[in-house]
């Protein structure tokens, strides 16, 4: 299966479903070990059945681009949080409460 879990759009049945018996040319790779992540499942850039493009390497960029965005979202908003709560805890100790 393709995406990252058994729960993601791609790696669902519901998506392979309409292709069953059906011959289809994947594009897909594997991600190589960097530092301490590794990935062992592959990852879906293209498919396609006769004429028709189901995934598209445009699909793709898409959603590595707006994955990306939840990331640097994510890494934005811990960053004063953390710094908040290392304050707040900080502060409740000095206090004795």
């Amino acid at each position: 299966m393709f995406g990252n879990s058994e729960n993601s759009g791609r790696g669902s049945k519901k998506f392979y479903d309409p292709y069953l018996d059906k011959e289809v040319t994947v594009g897909y790779y594997q991600q190589r070990k960097l530092l301490w992540f590794k990935n062992d499942m592959t990852q879906l850039v293209t498919m396609q059945s006769g004429d028709e493009i189901i995934y598209s390497y445009a699909t793709t960029i898409n959603i590595i681009r707006g994955r990306n965005k939840e990331y640097i979202f994510m890494i934005i908003f811990s960053l004063p949080f953390s710094v908040f709560m290392y304050w707040a805890i900080d502060t409740l100790h000095r206090t004795g409460k």
